[in-house]
């Protein structure tokens, strides 16, 4: 044998062997996936069989058995388990399968292995000899096994595909998919049909003995090969790692760039010539600070570390993209490079930005909101207490009487008008610091700056509300009532600075509405007193330190008393008596007046029950033998009338006292009557039925129409005070009080006069037909024993 045939015939071997070498490796180091490794495991198991040709011819022949039972019998079967597995994993249908399932359908041709263990004279392996060279021949028993599962296998494996080109569908996503699976199932198809309608030629394909080479039906597994490789370069089967990184390159929805050490852009994906709005060839010659310039919005950090910048795009309509870049310095085959991780984070800073321009802004109006005064005041109060600023103004507005304007125009106006409002300060106080609402209709302003600036401040926005507010052609007056308070002057605490321009803006209120007032020592000290007169009062009401004093009211055509109207007194502990002038208009603000009203209702019937059981008390011999009683007359409130069960509680103290209704007068405001007649028609209604008579008090001093005291079961009319000082000596106001006279008593009312001092104003009521009256001419309000003592010596005066 020369050494040219000998070199001849280990190339033939070799080849192939390197072939499936290079592509079982390269499977191998593509990825680590089960895929990748059944394929090399596959491409080596068929490098054995192709060694194992080589090896047989030039081993010993008592080793060759050996040899081709290990090298070429063996590996055949792997090749077949190998390839069902594949072909499962492939198709992708399959992947519910379990571990056991998959191990027992695809492995199982091993089982032929065990055929070449048993021994037996019709499982053994021939050889050929061809000269020198020396080739394997099973016998016909282990052919017809290994040509059988060889054939399932090709069948099986076809099917397998099959299910996995159904599998896949139609589906434009999985189209490289289904074209990887036609070409392997092809390639078994092809692959596997030579090699074993090869197989039974073999023998007869030798067409030399000059030299050795694989048998012929072994090039049918080089066609697979082929075509296997060719579904990995054309169709990305079994891609690489690169390969798979380059596709996270590509599609990745986040710009990367990659620059080198003179900040010149050297490689840019898809989403960066998108952001951008960039081709490729022009990024590749940009750099990098070229392309990015700083953000100018108001959040200046984002975190992670990442720097936040802006992309301008080249479209003259783009709008600027807000980023976030991540930074990472790389070294790659001795060269420095720059990775740029770019978000486009514009919608979520937007978002962002939303969100917090709705946390601090009123959603209705525009204006900052509570939660941004609340946030900044401190800071500029922190500022004012470290020097770093003068002083610092806190204004509190609040418009008057708008809920009449929610209740008579709907909140639809009054949501117009709360927009017409902020328009209004921002236009007139545009240099304060901060304008917001609080809620409801207040608002609050911030202003750096002295008394005089923020009084300046206050005239601009006060004179603004001269111009009326229009809707649909309405004019609507509205006012605004302002507290003012200074910081360092009056403290540095937001709390404390918030309580002092609130009482400011009620003492705007108080004095006349429409104004502004500035928080003084003397508010403070007046707030402070009312503060402890309301400690004062609910103790006092704990402790039962009100009494009843008791004013009577004297009949013009008799002379005799016909009733007693019951005022309350507050004794303080070391024995004062406070008169209701002092408390009563703080117990109506805090609700006070409602238990207060309730002791004085059934104390007064109480006594007015005791006087009754009296044989010298309260009662007054009649002509013709007969008796009558008095009446006692108290104050209700606005604030009790208005509260549910008022009625409940008087039926309740009337049962329990035992007090006649028919002895009881409830006397009320004119503006009681005026501003809830509905309400009050009906309640007042229900208080007739029982009895109980009622007087309108103050009468002359409140807002009544003839209608109104028309349509309202009323008694008795009370003239008030005001007009009776006046009656003697200006003859105008006599004749208005004889004309509220006649009216009375047309509507069959008596009328009692207050306030009466003098003999005169005693005559001229008397002329006027004035049915009662009471006041300091016959005598101030009594204690219950000193009003008893002066009813004995005035009874015993007139004997």
């Amino acid at each position: 044998m020369s050494a040219v045939f000998f070199l001849l015939s280990l190339l033939c071997y070799l080849i192939p062997i390197g072939y499936f070498f290079y592509i079982a490796v390269e499977i191998r180091l593509r990825a680590h996936t089960l895929l990748n490794r059944l394929s090399s495991y596959l491409f080596f198991s068929i490098m054995l069989i192709f060694a194992s040709g080589f090896l047989t011819s030039v081993f010993p022949e008592e080793h060759a058995e050996v040899m081709v039972l290990w090298t070429k019998l063996i590996p055949a079967f792997f090749i077949m388990s190998f390839a069902l597995h594949l072909t499962v994993r492939v198709s992708g249908c399959f992947d519910h399968w379990s571990r056991t399932r998959a191990a027992l359908l695809c492995y199982w041709p091993l089982l032929g292995s065990l055929v070449l263990m048993i021994p037996s004279p019709y499982v053994s392996i021939q050889f050929i000899e061809r000269g020198m060279w020396r080739d394997a021949q099973p016998s016909a028993l282990l052919f017809v096994v290994i040509i059988s599962t060889a054939l399932y296998t090709v069948i099986a494996c076809t099917w397998f595909l099959y299910k996995g080109i159904k599998f896949v569908g139609g589906s434009e996503a999985m189209l490289i998919k289904r074209r990887q699976v036609r070409v392997v199932r092809m390639a078994f198809l092809v692959g596997g049909l030579l090699c074993i309608g090869l197989a039974y030629f073999n023998h007869k394909l030798y067409f030399t003995s000059a030299f050795s080479y694989p048998e012929p039906s072994l090039f049918g597994l080089v066609l697979f090969a082929f075509m296997i490789r060719y579904a990995m370069t054309r169709y990305e089967f079994l891609p690489s790692i690169e390969r798979r990184y380059r596709i996270l390159y590509e599609r990745s929805p986040l710009a990367i760039l990659l620059t080198d050490r003179q900040d010149r852009v050297i490689d840019a994906n898809p989403a960066a010539q998108a952001l951008f709005g960039r081709p490729r060839a022009f990024l590749l010659k940009a750099e990098y600070s070229e392309l990015l310039a700083a953000y100018k919005g108001s959040l200046r950090s984002i975190g992670d570390g990442g720097e936040l910048q802006v992309t301008v795009p080249s479209e003259p309509a783009g709008s600027a993209r807000i980023v976030k870049v991540e930074r990472e310095r790389i070294v790659t085959g001795g060269e420095p490079y720059e990775y740029l991780l770019i978000r486009d984070m514009t919608e979520s800073i937007r978002a962002e930005e939303r969100i917090t321009f709705m946390a601090y802004h009123d959603p209705l109006t525009g204006l900052g909101n509570r939660r941004r005064l609340q946030e900044t005041l401190p800071e500029m109060l922190e500022r004012t207490a470290g020097g770093e600023e003068a002083s610092v103004a806190l204004l509190l507005m609040d418009l008057d009487r708008f809920k009449l304007v929610n209740d008579t125009k709907g909140h639809h106006v009054g949501d117009l008008l709360l927009r017409h409002v902020a328009g209004l300060l921002s236009q007139k106080a545009g240099r304060a610091e901060v304008i917001c609402r609080l809620g409801g209709d207040e608002f609050a302003l911030l202003l750096r700056g002295t008394e005089e600036e923020a009084v300046r401040l206050c005239e601009e926005i006060l004179s603004g509300f001269r111009e009326p507010f229009r809707h649909e052609g309405e004019s609507l007056r509205v006012s605004a009532s302002i507290g003012v308070c200074l910081s360092p002057a009056f403290g540095t605490n937001p709390e404390q600075l918030l309580q002092y321009a609130d009482m400011a803006m009620y003492d705007a209120k108080n004095s006349g509405r429409g104004r502004y007032a500035l928080f003084t020592g003397e508010l403070k000290q007046a707030q402070e007193a009312v503060h402890t007169l309301e400690l004062q009062m609910a103790e006092a009401l704990k402790e039962e330190r009100f009494v009843l004093y008791y004013q009577p009211q004297v009949d013009l055509k008799t002379g005799e008393v016909c009733g007693v109207e019951a005022l309350i007194r507050w004794v303080d502990k070391d024995g004062t008596v406070r008169p209701p002038g002092e408390f009563i208009r703080l117990a109506e603000e805090n609700g006070a007046i409602v238990p207060l009203g309730r002791w004085v209702l059934e104390r007064a019937c109480r006594t007015g029950r005791a006087w009754m059981e009296l044989s010298d008390g309260i009662t007054r011999p009649e002509p013709g033998g007969g008796r009558s009683e008095w009446s006692i007359s108290i104050n209700v409130s606005n604030r009790e009338l208005a509260g549910r069960g008022y009625l409940d509680h008087v039926d309740a103290i009337l049962e329990e006292t035992g007090f006649p209704p028919k002895h009881l007068q409830l006397e009320m405001t004119e503006s009681v009557t005026f501003t809830e007649e509905e309400h009050q028609l009906h309640l007042f209604t229900e208080i007739a039925g029982r009895g109980i008579r009622l007087a309108m008090d103050d009468f002359g001093t409140g807002y009544s129409t003839f209608s109104v005291i028309q349509s309202l079961p009323f008694h008795i009319f009370k003239l008030d005070k005001s007009m009776i000082d006046d009656l003697v000596s200006a003859p105008h106001t006599r004749h208005i009080v004889k004309a509220m006279i006649v009216m009375a008593h047309s509507l069959n009312q008596r009328v009692v006069a207050e306030g009466v001092e003098t003999a005169e104003q005693v005559e001229v009521l008397r002329e006027l037909g004035c049915d009662a009256v009471q006041g300091y001419y016959y005598s101030r309000p009594l204690p219950e024993e000193e009003l008893l003592a002066w009813l004995k010596a005035r009874r015993e005066s007139r004997v």
